[in-house]
C-alpha cells in the first residue's frame, strides 16, 4: 500500500508540476465533485502517517487536468505553503 501511495505521490507530483497552471481553480468539476473530498483525506492521512510536509495531487481526464489540490509546506524552515504550481525533487 504504502509503495502505490507513493507512486499516485509521485505521479501526482509531476502531472501537476507540467500541467498546473499558477491560477488553477481548486474546485473540482461536477464529474469529481463527490470523490474529490475522499481523495483530499487519503492524501492528508498518507502525509500524516509517512510524515510527508507537503504535497500536490491532481487529477487528468482526456489529457486535460481537472483538479489539484495542494497541502502542506514546501519549505521546512519558510512555512512556504505548496501550491498548484510548486516543484518537487523526486
Amino acid at each position: 500500500m504504502l509503495r502505490q501511495a507513493s507512486r499516485i505521490t509521485t505521479a501526482a507530483a509531476l502531472a501537476a508540476a507540467f500541467f498546473a497552471p499558477a491560477a488553477f481553480a481548486q474546485t473540482p468539476p461536477p464529474a469529481l465533485q463527490r470523490v474529490t473530498p475522499e481523495m483530499d483525506k487519503i492524501f492528508t492521512r498518507f502525509m500524516a502517517d509517512n510524515h510527508v510536509p507537503g504535497l500536490v495531487y491532481g487529477v487528468v481526464a482526456h489529457g486535460k487536468l481537472e483538479y489539484v489540490k495542494p497541502f502542506g509546506v514546501q519549505d521546512l524552515d519558510a512555512k512556504r505553503p505548496v501550491t498548484a504550481d510548486s516543484l518537487f525533487r523526486i
